[in-house]
C-alpha cells in the first residue's frame, strides 16, 4: 500500500520569521504553543488577558534551555501557510516544530485531523505505526515539511 505522505522542499517560511511567529500576539492568545518536557509530555503556552511580552520571554527561555516547541494553529499566521493548508482540504492545521538535536516531541497518538509539520532547525524522527506490525519512519530536517492525513498514527 502506498502511503499518501508528501515532504515539501520549501515551507512556506523561513527561519527568519521565528521571531515574529513567537511574538504573535495572535498565536499567544490562541494558547498555540506547547514546551514538550522530557518525558514526551508537553504543557500548552499561551496567554489570555495576561502579559505578552512575558510569555514571549518564557518561550525564548525554553529554546534556550533545548526544549521543543510546537507552534500550532501556523495557517492562521500567513496567507501564504492557509493558502497551503486549504489545498490539501478544510481539516489541515499547520504545526511548526522548533526541535533542537536529539529534542522530543510527543508520544504515539493518532490524530484526528491533517497536519503539517515544518522543522526550521535540527531534525525530528516520526514513526507513522499503519498498525502494530506495520510503521514507516521519516526524518524530517531543517527547511522541510510532512504532511500526515487525519486518522494515521
Amino acid at each position: 500500500m502506498k502511503i499518501p505522505n508528501f515532504l515539501f522542499d520549501n515551507p512556506p517560511i523561513t527561519q527568519s520569521d521565528i521571531v515574529k511567529i513567537i511574538g504573535n500576539f495572535e498565536l499567544l492568545d490562541k494558547k498555540s504553543f506547547k514546551v514538550v518536557n522530557e518525558d514526551g509530555t508537553y504543557d500548552e503556552w499561551g496567554v489570555e488577558y495576561s502579559d505578552h511580552y512575558k510569555e514571549v520571554e518564557r518561550i525564548l527561555d525554553a529554546m534556550r534551555q533545548r526544549k521543543t516547541i510546537i507552534v500550532k494553529n501556523m495557517e492562521d499566521y500567513s496567507p501564504e501557510i492557509r493558502a497551503a493548508a486549504n489545498l490539501l482540504g478544510p481539516d489541515t492545521d499547520v504545526h511548526m516544530y522548533l526541535t533542537p538535536d536529539g529534542g522530543n516531541s510527543f508520544a504515539k497518538h493518532q490524530d484526528t485531523r491533517n497536519v503539517i509539520v515544518c522543522m526550521m532547525w535540527g531534525s525530528k524522527d516520526f514513526v507513522r505505526y499503519v498498525d502494530d506490525d506495520e510503521w514507516y519512519s521519516y526524518t524530517i530536517k531543517e527547511g522541510q515539511c510532512l504532511y500526515l492525513p487525519q486518522t494515521q498514527y
